[in-house]
């Protein structure tokens, strides 16, 4: 297969080091059947409850294991359709917009994640509902990625694989990233 080459009217997103960003939350996993989205070349991942990498870790690891207080009770995972991606086929998201709580504040605050780093976009505005996350999430990620026209709902993360509008293949077994 070819890697898609890039054009000069859309920028080229490259995909998180994950490894990087401990306290990033973990895409593909949700404490429901989640969402698919499609934007454009991209897949989006809705998301609810994940755990970031450090709790998962820690998850493992039992009482010994470092965890981290942020909480993200939302978040939307973006990639690339597998056979448009100019970094050839990933399943790393490029792109990462999350509602965040801890303990230390009384207003959750949304936050981005790209490449290797973090930032805080302030504090979530109104009443935090699924709907009002996904929302401000998919208007957070059109900003930040510059995407056109609107997003549409395909179906739950188990829908993401094999549709043609990911890429991915059929999935074998529970998840999609298999």
């Amino acid at each position: 297969m070819k890697t898609p080459k890039p054009d000069p009217n859309h920028p080229i997103f490259t995909p998180i080091k994950m490894g990087k960003l401990p306290t990033m939350p973990v895409p593909w996993l949700s404490a429901d059947s989640g969402e698919t989205w499609i934007w454009n070349n991209f897949f989006i991942i809705f998301q609810k409850d994940p755990p970031s990498f450090l709790n998962l870790v820690s998850l493992k690891k039992g009482p010994l294991g470092a965890s981290s207080p942020i909480k993200y009770p939302f978040i939307l995972s973006v990639f690339y359709h597998l056979q448009k991606s100019p970094h050839g086929p990933s399943r790393t998201p490029i792109f990462v917009a999350a509602i965040e709580t801890s303990p230390q504040l009384d207003v959750p605050i949304v936050s981005v994640f790209q490449q290797s780093e973090r930032s805080n976009l302030g504090f979530f505005k109104g009443h935090l509902t699924r709907e009002t996350a996904r929302l401000h999430l998919l208007a957070v990620t059109g900003e930040w990625l510059s995407l056109t026209g609107k997003p549409h709902k395909i179906g739950t993360i188990h829908d993401a694989a094999g549709h043609p509008e990911t890429g991915l293949p059929p999935a074998h077994g529970n998840s999609p990233t298999h």
